[in-house]
């Protein structure tokens, strides 16, 4: 197993664990808005339109069209552990700015932001988690690590509609971003380095062999990705709560409580993660 000069003591299990953890609580601002902005009546308390919801939802992914490779690139040469850090900071600040005034600019440039932030936790993580693992525990740290993002995902949705029917949106998002500062507090203080300082060893007596993916393989999976996530986000979690409203109204009678639409579609995006 490979060790790592920090004098802060975690085991590289430790370490997925904590990097799962704050994903999962990265989470709390971004996921409510899948539950929160299609409902027409937090829409129109938030002065957007149902356009405006489809392209601010829209926005982060196409940010992370363009910093996906600019921060694959700084983690080929930074260390890891600042930029982590600086991305549930981002992350923080994205949810506070949602809460910057109505309309359709803070949303918008808050998913910007967030965007940024993703890209720098997500790569970072996995980048983490392929340098404390080798072959016989990587599968099993990248399935620990998926498991917290997919809680992170359905407990935020769960929470952000829970709190926006309870009290409002811009107070969730506010309470989201003392949670997820706590978090990159706690980052700070646990989180050792772990980029690896290797000396580069040529061997001339021995060949190298590059294996590429082929075409073939990328284009298919590429394609399969693509639609199960065009389906799954952008269809399903983008749209529950408007179908979820339209189908049963504002509220709805379940097991003899009565919920609302947001917390009910809050409950619906968390429990079709489980599987």
């Amino acid at each position: 197993m490979k060790k790592f000069s920090n004098r802060k003591k975690l085991s590289p299990k430790g370490i997925v664990y904590l990097l799962g953890f704050g994903t999962a609580i990265s989470l709390l601002g971004e996921s409510s808005l899948y539950i929160v902005l299609p409902m027409a009546h937090f829409a129109s308390q938030l002065g957007i339109t149902m356009t405006m919801v489809g392209i601010i939802l829209g926005t982060n992914r196409g940010t992370r069209l363009l910093t996906n490779g600019p921060v694959g690139y700084l983690y080929e040469r930074m260390n890891r552990r600042p930029l982590l850090i600086a991305s549930l900071c981002l992350a923080a600040l994205a949810s506070l700015i949602y809460t910057l005034g109505f309309g359709f600019w803070p949303l918008f440039f808050g998913r910007v932001i967030w965007g940024c932030a993703w890209s720098l936790l997500w790569i970072g993580s996995k980048t983490v988690i392929l340098e404390i693992s080798d072959e016989s525990n990587r599968g099993t740290f990248n399935g620990i690590y998926q498991m917290f993002f997919l809680a992170g995902v359905g407990f935020a949705s769960l929470f952000g509609g829970v709190v926006a029917d309870l009290v409002s949106f811009h107070f969730g998002q506010r309470l989201a971003v003392g949670v997820i500062l706590t978090m990159a507090l706690v980052l700070f203080l646990f989180l050792p380095e772990t980029k690896l300082k290797l000396k580069k060893v040529d061997d001339p007596g021995k060949e190298k062999v590059v294996e590429s993916l082929k075409w073939h393989i990328i284009v298919p999976s590429s394609i399969t990705i693509f639609i199960t996530r065009f389906i799954e986000r952008g269809v399903l979690a983008a749209t529950a709560s408007l179908w979820i409203n339209t189908l049963f109204g504002g509220k709805v009678h379940l097991f003899g409580f009565l919920l609302p639409a947001a917390t009910l579609a809050g409950l619906f995006n968390a429990v079709k993660l489980l599987p």
